[in-house]
Parts: C-alpha cells; sequence; structure tokens
C-alpha cells in the first residue's frame, strides 16, 4: 500500500520520496538498476562466484583494485564467503533489515517491468542476469568492505605457498624490489588513472558565482567499475 517515488532532475540524478527506509531502498535500487543494471548484474555474477560457469574461466574480471581470470575469482569468493556469518552480520535493527528488503526488491521490480529482452545490449537475454536475494546483497556488501584489502591481495592468497626449506641463515630481502612490491599493491595503484580516497570541499557563499553554499566530493569508491 505505500508508495515510492522516482524523480529525476537536471543530469539524470534521481530523487527518491518514501514514508520510510525500505521504501527509500527500494527506489534507489530500481532507479540505480535503470542507470546500471547490467554492471549490478554480473557484480552479483562475481559475488556468487559464478563466473567461471557463464563468462569462461580464462576470461578476466574486475576484482579487488585490478583484474583476475575467472576461475581465480570464483575460487576466492567461494572460500571467503560465509552467508550464515552475512545474514546474522546484518540482522540489526527493524529500519537496517528494511533497507536490505527493499533494496533487493526494488532491483527485482525492476528486472520484473523490463524483462530479460528489454535490457541494455550487454545483457539483454543472459541467462546470467538472475533476481538478486538477500544473501547477494550481503555478499556484494561483504566485496565492498574488502575490496581496498583482502580482495586487492586475492591474487597472491591464492598463490601462497610453504616457504622452501632454507639453505643459509638468513635470505636477504631487496629493499627497491620490496618498495615495489608495496606499491603495486596500494590502494591508490589504480590503473584508471588517479587516487581513491573519500575527499570532499565545501565552498560558503562569499565563495561561489551564484551567491549560494556548495559542497563537491567524490565517492569513496570512483565513478566506474564496480
Amino acid at each position: 500500500s505505500r508508495n515510492v517515488t522516482i524523480e529525476r532532475t537536471a543530469y539524470g540524478i534521481a530523487h527518491i520520496t518514501a514514508p520510510d527506509y525500505e521504501g527509500i531502498a527500494y527506489g534507489v535500487a530500481y532507479a540505480h538498476a535503470q542507470d546500471n543494471v547490467c554492471q549490478t548484474a554480473e557484480h552479483l555474477l562475481t559475488a556468487r562466484g559464478e563466473r567461471s560457469q557463464f563468462l569462461g574461466a580464462t576470461a578476466t574480471g574486475e576484482f579487488g583494485l585490478g583484474r583476475l581470470p575467472n576461475a581465480q575469482i570464483d575460487l576466492f569468493v567461494r572460500n571467503h564467503m560465509n552467508d550464515a556469518a552475512l545474514a546474522r552480520a546484518a540482522d540489526t535493527d527493524a529500519e537496517v533489515r528494511g533497507a536490505l528488503r527493499g533494496y533487493v526488491a526494488g532491483y527485482n521490480r525492476y528486472l520484473q517491468d523490463v524483462g530479460p529482452n528489454g535490457l541494455p545490449e550487454a545483457c539483454r537475454g543472459k541467462p546470467w542476469v538472475r533476481p538478486m536475494t538477500l544473501a547477494d546483497l550481503s555478499r556484494t556488501t561483504e566485496l565492498s568492505m574488502i575490496q581496498g584489502g583482502l580482495a586487492a591481495l586475492a591474487g597472491t592468497v591464492l598463490e601462497a605457498a610453504p616457504p622452501a626449506a632454507k639453505t643459509s641463515a638468513a635470505g636477504a630481502v631487496d629493499p627497491q624490489q620490496a618498495a615495489l612490491e608495496v606499491a603495486r599493491l596500494s590502494f591508490n595503484a589504480n590503473p584508471n588513472g588517479g587516487e581513491l580516497g573519500s575527499n570532499g570541499w565545501a565552498f560558503g557563499r562569499n565563495a561561489t558565482p551564484d551567491g549560494r553554499g556548495l559542497v563537491l566530493g567524490n565517492p569513496h569508491f570512483p565513478w566506474f567499475g564496480t
């Protein structure tokens, strides 16, 4: 019986009006799907550990701060995810639970409204475009939590092996090589250019052309990619 309103203003910005957090999340998910449904569908494929099944084991996908073969992504995700633990973590207050339900329902409503043949070309009619579940959403949240940490080291984690038997008292470490390795794995070793971070600038009315305050910021994660 509730109503959710999505209004688009200049530059396509979506404004959501709803009576509660569940409705807000419903509208946000629907609007985001209008703009990014194929991106979200592929991200869900990553979160489920099913990239190899649908996209091929040797093809690559975005993961952490770079790209890895799908087989490696799937292996890491399936080993890392614990749906029972994620469900316990999401079971907080009523507003959070409602928002999670609303987001899942909003995304699925969009898929229902447009149908498989109404999707953008990148994912039109693809068998891997499926409705979202609460477990899927928890998994995508977990991927965001580890994106700049453990997931950025996924390739190294999968390559880990017991050390070889030492033949000398101590193994020498090349400081320059170590520094290069640290730089390669840095959160700001961004292949798309620029640094990642959460930054914001606030300008008072005395500093703006129209005499109105202005807040300019970039999100915690970039506008492109996952």
